[in-house]
């Protein structure tokens, strides 16, 4: 481009000389291009502090020899002239873009020899002016060919697979992760309809241009090769208006395989703490049935030994029954049938089947419920989460049964679960002694309990339930009382 300036300088200008200087990527000025230019104006090149370089920013003018003797100091004066001997020139223009000084123009003696007169370089500073746009132009077209470059190898280099759209759906952009994923080529895809792709991916980008774009994403496994891969979904938009959607595929074939490999070993070791668990839980009532059956035989005839192994038997078997019923709830988890429920009625629900260990304990204390009506509706399995909350407050009720002035609260209330996800937020607080606080790190795991019998799986069942539920739990104790936190996505969204 540089050379194509310096020639059309010349033909218009009737010029035997011209040659232009410009800002390199380096931050320095240097020949850019020149017609019969001196081999030392070639070599030339200047850093942006050079004091000519501060003398043409500052001064921004065009400079020719005539008018060096207008130029009082005389430092820059010699300045100027060593600048237009060691360029050949007679008129020096600056060549300014939008923000910096991107060159100079240097133009020689007029073909005719006649010197330069003042409307002569009033020609050659407009000229100047339309050489600065055409440059600043070409500066600013590569820095865009530049960054468009950058994108597009950054892009192709993310391991991740990308996948864009326009609004019509035809595939735009088909990067080298998404080969190497879905086992297709970019070239037969691009500007083809997305459903050429996968039906399943078209959908999910269809929805994502219709509004309907999904926050979280989603697992899905290729048909063919059935691999696992998870595909998050974005509207792309420009001046505030859909122009198309983007999908981003990452591969979880490898994070299954490690999660099952986890869950293999945690299930081992579940087994193994059960059998140990139970081997103790069991053991208990069968020595102390056992002990009263060798006696029985002996003492049948006794009145009231018989009522006490009566009463042995029946408390017990009621105590082993209450173990494999609890065993078998965590085991085997009833399928979840959600609705949306009003919170009100789902504490109401859960205080009711708390009244059983109320009545067992003899509990002098009750439960206070702090909810307004305004909440919005829960989409939960009613009875299973009815059941959960209930487990919390028979934990309270067993924390506080011994305490003057027993507190037991349930305040449900509006919040948040991750970004811009509505959430209530249920809280149950007692004022019992608290947990321990070397049991702390491990309440979640099966068999952690404070109490004298029971294997330990309440706490397991709710945060379970609060996972399949897609909600979260958090307890914090200490020795003035425990508050157990339960985060439920709403049926709302923002």
């Amino acid at each position: 481009m540089l050379e194509s300036i310096v020639e059309g300088v010349a033909a218009c200008a009737k010029v035997s000389r011209v040659a232009v200087f410009a800002l390199t990527s380096d931050e320095h000025y240097t020949f850019g291009a020149g017609i019969k230019c001196m081999e030392e104006t070639r070599e030339l090149h200047f850093s942006k502090t050079h004091p000519f370089v501060r003398w043409i920013r500052i001064h921004a003018h065009s400079i020719s020899r005539s008018m060096l003797r207008h130029i009082e100091h005389v430092e820059q004066r010699i300045l100027i002239e060593q600048m237009l001997d060691q360029t050949g020139a007679e008129v020096i223009l600056p060549l300014f873009g939008r923000e910096r000084l991107n060159g100079w123009l240097c133009v020689g003696r007029a073909c005719s020899g006649a010197p330069f007169g003042l409307r002569n370089i009033e020609e050659l500073t407009e000229m100047a002016e339309q050489v600065s746009v055409a440059i600043e132009n070409s500066l600013l077209h590569e820095n865009i060919a530049l960054q468009k470059a950058m994108a597009e190898n950054l892009l192709q280099a993310i391991p991740s697979g990308i996948i864009a759209i326009g609004r019509d759906g035809t595939v735009r952009w088909f990067n080298n992760g998404a080969e190497q994923l879905l086992g297709r080529s970019a070239s037969e895809l691009i500007g083809r309809p997305v459903e050429k792709v996968s039906s399943a991916i078209a959908s999910m980008l269809h929805r994502c241009i219709d509004g309907k774009e999904a926050g979280e994403a989603q697992e899905w496994s290729e048909p063919i090769s059935q691999k696992k891969m998870s595909i998050l979904t974005r509207c792309l938009e420009q001046a505030g208006q859909c122009v198309g959607a983007m999908a981003v595929l990452n591969d979880l074939t490898q994070e299954h395989i490690l999660r099952e490999r986890q869950n293999n070993l945690e299930r081992a070791r579940f087994w193994n703490e059960l059998s140990s668990a139970i081997s103790h839980q069991i053991r208990n009532p069968l020595v102390a049935i056992s002990t009263f059956s060798q006696l029985l035989p002996e003492r049948h005839k006794d009145e009231e030994f018989r009522d006490q192994f009566q009463k042995l038997v029946l408390q017990e078997v009621e105590q082993l029954n209450s173990m494999i019923t609890q065993l078998d709830e965590y085991a085997n988890p009833p399928t979840l049938n959600f609705t949306p429920i009003n919170i009100s009625t789902l504490l109401d629900d859960a205080a009711k089947k708390a009244d059983n260990t109320k009545e067992e304990l003899n509990h002098s204390g009750s439960i206070t419920i702090t909810c307004s009506d305004e909440l919005p509706l829960v989409n939960v399995d009613s009875e299973v989460m009815a059941q959960s909350i209930a487990r919390l407050l028979q934990n309270s009720y067993l924390a506080t049964h011994e305490h003057k002035t027993p507190k037991i609260s349930i305040r449900a209330s509006c919040g948040e679960i991750g970004i811009d996800r509505p959430a209530v937020i249920i809280e149950v607080t007692d004022n019992g002694p608290g947990i321990p606080e070397e049991l702390q790190p491990n309440v979640y795991s099966p068999f952690c309990t404070t109490k004298n019998s029971g294997v330990g799986l309440g706490l397991p069942i709710v945060r379970r339930t609060m996972i399949d539920h897609g909600g979260l739990i958090d307890i914090r104790s200490s020795s003035k009382g425990t508050t157990v936190r339960l985060t439920l996505p709403t049926t709302e969204r923002q």
